[in-house]
């Protein structure tokens, strides 16, 4: 599998890289770049926080990948997908993201995929609601414009962006465009 990134605070800025010896808590996540039959790609709008990501999210226990993938995208767009392709993963050293005495490996796996019916009706959870989470639909070149001029004012989203920013110019690579 691709390996198309590594992150760390220190890469962002913001910190130093990963720290040999400290403990840090694993999570994994799938990603999408999601077409629509027009051609363009879905990115999620967070008010709260002022920037945009592609839709997600984490893998639950013995969930596989593609399932994790399907389910978030149907929360979060509200549409089932398919022609998946896996683009790679990005892995993320976050020093201060769980708490004092650990980190967190954060192992994002993205994907290209495709709408393939629905409703476009969107199920969040109350801390997306909370975060203002609304689904846009752009040219992948305008998604990329636009989140290339985000400047995300916390933590966690510094390393959202960098990652998927990551993921939408890959698929960028990968169609040709």
């Amino acid at each position: 599998m691709k390996l198309i990134a590594e992150i760390s605070d220190k890469s962002l800025g913001v910190g130093l890289s990963e720290q040999f010896g400290q403990s840090y808590k694993l999570r994994k996540s799938a990603r999408a770049v999601l077409f629509n039959s027009a051609g363009e790609v879905c990115i999620q709008y967070i008010s709260k926080h002022g920037h945009h990501k592609p839709s997600g999210g984490g893998v639950e226990q013995d969930e596989r990948l593609d399932d994790a993938l399907r389910r978030e995208v149907l929360e979060e767009v509200g549409y089932e997908i398919d022609n998946l392709q896996l683009l790679g993963m990005i892995i993320e050293y976050r020093n201060r993201d769980v708490g004092p005495d650990e980190g967190l490996i954060h192992i994002s796996y993205g994907y290209i995929a495709h709408v393939a019916g629905g409703n476009g009706e969107t199920a969040y959870e109350q801390g997306e609601i909370d975060d203002g989470m609304d689904p846009v639909w752009l040219p992948l070149d305008k998604a990329i414009e636009s989140m290339e001029g985000e400047n995300p004012d916390r933590y966690e989203g510094k390393f959202m962006l960098a990652r998927d920013l990551a993921f939408l110019k890959e698929a960028r690579d990968v169609l040709g465009k």
